[in-house]
């Protein structure tokens, strides 16, 4: 858009007098004037412009005039034409919310005769309007009804932007929207907003733009600091902020809860998935055969009456995943990349043995996790056919690399080992007699165990009392006289008891 201002007080001078002269050769000339068609203007409010049309002429002149007589010139400007015989004119300079004449006038040398026309118009007025931001609520309000002006996420290239705006150091303008609000290079800053102009359509022109008003954007909270030890299992809010799910947040009417001020310093993450709805707050961090979808927690710094809602801090809480079992159906050992966790029953309990990293155990007394550092064993102490919950460990987060969450745990089930085999019978028997024996195994804790179908399996071995002896059903009949060894083993461990064997009575 080519705009040059001309001296045209002493063209129209010129022109007066009869004479003018001829750009560029530097001859004056007395000249003609005559009377030609008029140029003509259209204006596009949309974007303030006028396109000035002359035919057969190398410059026009528009005048800015201060009544409609036009007797009274406050500004004249020459353009240059372009090929098309025409030129777009910027109208941004004219004062708003004032009446504006303008008239354009052409020249052209024609037959040694300087033709002239000029066509007068009146500029369509921009309307008032009044407008503030509602902090508190974020909005823009007008400022005449106090209603609440309702504005697009975003502006796309099919939709009519109601209001438009630019900064205070002359960008274009653009479709004024929440995204255009929030965005940070508007945000804490002064901006020009008007009512966007509508288009000429059918050959009709379009309304003005409204008159400008300046608006004051206040700064938008940062993002509030959300931290999670992985370790303890705690999620750190801060203070002054509130929560939801990001389900629940962009609902038409969402739910937020304020944080408290010991909340602030830590809530477990174990409660907090219950409090939102995650299946793993139930059993502690999620089931064994499944792995849930992450529960998307969304933090926000609660808006005060001179601030905005802040933007979001996003954070998955529980993204878990399983352990690998080396066997399905008997396992004795669970991985996780290159974590892994060795288990074995013991006489009184569970023994647990990490590489790798760390693990954790379910302590269901005090009701808390415990853990199993890299590298070290670690009995605990359980009840015949008690179980015990086991999963990864989670690692703190560093500057460069996110915390990883732990696992979903896995289910062992402890089933005690004998620690002490006691055997019973009698002490002498006669040959050919039955020897009924009586095994007991008792653990660590110094419980009974079970034994027999349901329990405990028995491994006999009998030295002496003839040869080839074996216990059935709890009984062994020995088969010559002399000293009889019986040996009872129970997971490893065994008892023994010795039977004097006698001749059996001679037959009188």
């Amino acid at each position: 858009m080519l705009k040059k201002k001309f001296f045209a007080k002493a063209l129209a001078f010129a022109m007066v007098m009869g004479t003018v002269s001829v750009y560029g050769s530097g001859v004056v000339a007395p000249i003609s004037i005559v009377q030609a068609a008029a140029p003509t203007i259209s204006i596009n409010y949309a974007d303030y412009t006028a396109t000035i049309t002359a035919t057969d002429a190398s410059y026009v002149f528009l005048e800015v005039l201060k009544d409609e007589n036009g007797s009274k010139v406050s500004g004249t400007y020459g353009y240059k034409l372009g090929d098309d015989d025409s030129v777009t004119v910027d109208l941004s300079f004219l004062k708003a919310n004032k009446k504006q004449y303008i008239r354009a006038y052409s020249d052209a040398l024609e037959d040694g005769k300087y033709v002239r026309s000029e066509v007068t118009t009146i500029l369509a007025q921009p309307a008032k309007f009044s407008l503030k931001y509602d902090a508190a609520k974020g909005q823009l309000v007008d400022g005449k009804s106090k209603t609440a002006i309702t504005l697009l996420d975003t502006i796309g290239e099919n939709d009519v932007a109601v209001y438009e705006y630019k900064t205070l150091y002359g960008s274009e303008w653009a479709g004024l929207s929440k995204k255009a609000l929030e965005n940070k290079n508007v945000a804490g800053t002064t901006i020009i907003v008007r009512k966007a102009a509508v288009e000429a359509a059918g050959g009709k022109e379009g309304a003005p733009a409204s008159a400008e008003v300046k608006v004051k954007i206040p700064a938008i909270p940062k993002a509030p600091k959300v931290t999670i030890d992985y370790v303890k299992g705690l999620v750190k809010l801060g203070k002054n902020t509130e929560y939801t799910t990001l389900a629940k947040a962009v609902v038409e009417s969402p739910i937020w809860t304020k944080t408290s001020d010991s909340a602030a310093k830590g809530v477990e993450i174990e409660k907090l998935l219950k409090e939102l709805g995650g299946s793993e707050g139930a059993n502690r961090g999620g089931s064994s055969d499944s792995t849930t979808d992450p529960i998307k927690l969304v933090v926000r710094t609660i808006g005060g009456e001179k601030k905005a809602d802040s933007a979001w801090t996003f954070v998955a809480l529980n993204e878990l995943k399983d352990l690998t079992p080396d066997d399905e159906d008997n396992p004795t050992s669970y991985s996780l990349g290159d974590k892994k966790l060795t288990w074995e029953n013991t006489s009184k309990g569970i023994k647990l043995k990490a590489e790798g990293g760390a693990f954790d155990y379910y302590d269901a007394a005090k009701k808390t996790w415990k853990a199993v550092a890299a590298g070290k064993t670690v009995e605990v102490k359980l009840k015949n056919k008690a179980e015990l919950e086991v999963r990864a460990s989670g690692t703190k987060a560093t500057k460069d690399k996110d915390g990883s969450f732990f696992t979903n745990p896995e289910t062992l089930t402890c089933d005690l080992l004998a620690a002490k085999v006691t055997v019973t019978a009698k002490e002498t028997v006669k040959k050919g007699e039955a020897v009924t024996l009586t095994v007991e195994a008792v653990d660590g804790n110094g419980d009974k165990l079970e034994i027999g179908e349901d329990g405990k399996t028995v491994e006999w071995k009998v030295s002496g009392g003839g040869s080839g002896l074996e216990v059935e059903n709890g009984k062994v009949i020995p088969t010559a006289a002399g000293e009889m060894t019986i040996t009872a083993t129970v997971d490893g461990v065994t008892g023994t008891v010795k039977v004097t064997v006698e001749e059996a009575d001679s037959e009188g």
